[in-house]
C-alpha cells in the first residue's frame, strides 16, 4: 500500500496531517470488520498503519483480515461489535434525500454509481449533522462527494507506474480518486487542518472558467434549507395550542359543550372557531379519550428524533475504551431504545399500537466535549404516525446510558430530546426549523 493520504481522505475531513483522528475511510474499515477501536488505541498505531487502514476502507470491498492484523498492533485491544453493513447500493436512503433537498436528491442510478466509500460518507455525515443539529456538515460533504468528476490524471503522474503483478496495492480501476480540490481550480478554497469543520463555505471563482474547462453543474454555494422542502400551504393553517383553562373560564355552566367541528378520525391536534377549541383527545363531556383512526388510510410513516447525554470527558474516554463497570454501554442502550419504541403504547396512555417495521438507534460520542448524541429513526406501515415511538426510543436509550454509567459519573445531564423530522399521513412532511 503506497498511496498517499490525499488519495483516501476527503478534503472536508479535519483529521490532521498525521491522521491523528480517524478518517471516514478508516471508520468504514472498522465498521465492516466489526471492530470498535478507541481514539487512544488508534493514535497508538504508527502513521503507516493508520494510512493502510484508511486505504482498506476506501476500497469497494474491505479485506477484514488485513484490518484485524493492523488493529492488533494497537496498544488498546479493540472491542468486538456486530459488523456494520454498507448502505444499500441500489436505493438511496429516504432520510438522506430529504436532508440533501430536491436539488441534490439522488436517484437510484446516480446513487449506485457512487463508490462504496462515498455512500458510507454521505450517510455517516448525515447522521452526525442530525445529531449535532448542524446541516452545514452535510452541505460541505455533499459539495465534495457529489462534485462532477475531475479529468483523469496523466499516465506520467500515476501512483503505480509499475505495480507488482503478484500483489497490486490498488489497481487503476479500484484506486480511490483523490478528494482534494484541484489546485488549478478556484471552485473551493483550501482549508488548513486547524480550521473547524465547515468553517469555510465553498466559493465560486470570480472570473468565468476557461473555455477548456466546463462549468460545473453543481451549485456549491446554494445552502440546503430543510424548511424549503415544505409546501407553503403547510404553514398557513397550522393548528394552535390547546387552552383548556381559557375554554372553561369562558363557558357558562348552563351552556352545553360544543361538539367537534371535524370528524373524530382526523388527527389534527385542535379544532374550533375563535377562542373555543375542542381537542380530538376530548369527548363531548371533556373527558380524555383515544382518537379513533379506524377510518384513516394505511400509509408509510417515518419519524426521526434525537437527544444528548452530557458527561465528563473522562467518562466519555472510558466509554470509548469500553472500560465501564457494567459492560457494553452502547450495545445495551441501543437495544433498550429499540425495545422502548416497540412498547411505547404501554408508556404513553393515548398512543396507538402501530405496525413498526424498522427501528434504528445511532449513538455518537464527542470525546472532546463529553457529549453522547442519540438518534432514533422509526418506520411503520399504519394509520397513525411514529413520532412518539422515535422520542421514546431516544429517551429510554439516554436513561440506559445514565443507569450504566452513574457509578462513575452521577452528574450526567440528559436533554435536547426532540422530534427532527416526520413523514407520512394527512399532514405530510415535517422538518424542524434550524433557525
Amino acid at each position: 500500500m503506497t498511496e498517499r493520504v490525499e488519495d483516501v481522505v476527503f478534503s472536508f475531513e479535519d483529521v490532521g496531517d498525521a491522521l491523528s483522528l480517524l478518517p471516514l475511510a478508516a471508520r468504514r474499515a472498522l465498521d465492516v470488520a466489526g471492530l470498535r477501536l478507541s481514539l487512544e488505541g488508534y493514535q497508538s498505531l504508527v502513521y503507516k498503519d493508520r494510512l493502510d487502514l484508511a486505504i482498506l476502507g476506501a476500497r469497494d470491498s474491505v479485506d477484514t483480515s488485513q484490518v484485524e492484523r493492523i488493529v492488533r498492533r494497537s496498544s488498546m485491544p479493540p472491542a468486538r461489535i456486530k459488523p456494520v453493513a454498507d448502505p444499500d447500493a441500489r436505493t438511496p436512503p429516504e432520510q438522506l434525500n430529504a436532508a440533501l433537498g430536491p436539488k441534490r436528491a439522488l436517484d437510484p442510478i446516480g446513487w449506485s454509481k457512487l463508490r462504496a466509500l462515498d455512500r458510507y460518507a454521505l450517510v455517516h455525515v448525515m447522521r452526525r449533522s442530525i445529531a449535532h443539529d448542524d446541516p452545514n456538515r452535510l452541505e460541505v460533504a455533499a459539495s465534495v462527494v457529489l462534485a462532477p468528476p475531475r479529468a483523469p490524471v496523466p499516465s506520467s503522474r500515476k501512483l503505480h507506474p509499475n505495480p507488482a503483478p503478484q500483489a497490486p496495492a490498488l489497481v487503476e480501476e479500484q484506486r480511490v480518486p483523490s478528494m482534494r480540490v484541484d489546485p488549478r481550480s478556484s471552485d473551493l478554497p483550501a482549508r488548513t487542518s486547524n480550521e473547524p469543520f465547515g468553517a469555510r463555505a465553498p466559493k465560486r471563482p470570480a472570473a468565468a472558467p476557461p473555455s477548456d474547462r466546463p462549468t460545473p453543474e453543481l451549485n456549491l454555494v446554494e445552502p440546503s434549507i430543510p424548511m424549503a422542502l415544505m409546501p407553503p400551504s403547510f404553514f398557513e393553517d397550522r393548528p394552535t395550542p390547546l387552552d383548556l383553562q381559557q375554554n372553561r373560564s369562558s363557558s357558562l355552566p348552563s351552556e352545553p359543550p360544543r361538539p367537534p367541528t371535524v370528524p373524530p378520525s382526523s388527527d389534527v391536534r385542535s379544532f374550533g372557531e375563535g377562542d373555543n377549541f375542542v381537542s380530538s383527545h376530548l369527548d363531548e363531556a371533556g373527558h380524555v379519550r383515544m382518537v379513533s383512526v379506524g377510518e384513516k388510510e394505511i400509509t408509510r410513516r417515518r419519524a426521526t428524533a434525537s437527544g444528548h447525554v452530557r458527561m465528563r470527558v473522562e467518562t466519555a474516554q472510558r466509554l470509548l475504551r469500553n472500560d465501564t463497570p457494567k459492560g457494553d454501554v452502547l450495545a445495551s442502550a441501543r437495544l433498550a431504545g429499540i425495545m422502548a419504541a416497540k412498547r411505547t403504547p404501554e408508556l404513553i396512555p393515548l398512543c396507538h399500537h402501530v405496525a413498526v417495521t424498522s427501528v434504528e438507534v445511532t449513538l455518537d460520542i464527542e470525546v472532546s466535549t463529553g457529549t453522547l448524541s442519540v438518534t432514533a429513526v422509526v418506520e411503520a406501515l399504519d394509520r397513525t404516525g411514529v413520532e412518539m415511538e422515535a422520542m421514546t426510543a431516544v429517551s429510554v436509550a439516554c436513561l440506559t446510558i445514565y443507569d450504566m454509567l452513574k457509578g462513575i459519573d452521577r452528574e450526567m445531564v440528559i436533554g435536547d430530546i426532540r422530534l427532527l423530522t416526520k413523514s407520512g399521513g394527512r399532514t405530510g412532511n415535517y422538518v424542524r426549523d434550524k433557525r
